[in-house]
């Protein structure tokens, strides 16, 4: 999942009106689940500004987007591979520089043999 800023929403709670930070991640089947994370009540920040100041302060976006996500975790090498089939050589949507195109060439051998046909 990429990085995400959540967004703030009053709910009621016996301790009174409260903002909260919703964000979602992604639950063991790979599906989307929304959480929510306490900010503080509304009394003491009236105006949502306020409290984004306070989840800012709060550091509440690290942790929000602190947990890794499976789908994001994506090597080099297949980023290398899927760059030289889809976007490098004669068939290419925008031609290479002249400065890119050597250095490519150079890189390539450095890549597994078996990524790259």
């Amino acid at each position: 999942m990429a990085y995400q800023r959540g967004c703030l929403k009053k709910v009621r709670r016996k301790e009174g009106e409260t903002w909260v930070l919703r964000f979602r991640v992604m639950n063991t089947e790979g599906k989307g689940v929304e959480r929510t994370l306490p900010v503080e009540l509304a009394r003491k920040f009236p105006k949502d500004r306020d409290a984004w100041f306070e989840v800012d302060r709060l550091v509440l976006g690290v942790r929000i987007n602190d947990a890794p996500a499976l789908a994001a975790s994506v090597l080099f090498k297949f980023l290398a591979e899927h760059y030289l089939k889809a976007d490098f050589g004669a068939d290419a949507v925008r031609p290479k520089s002249a400065n890119t195109i050597p250095i490519v060439e150079h890189l390539r051998p450095r890549l597994p043999h078996h990524t790259i046909r």
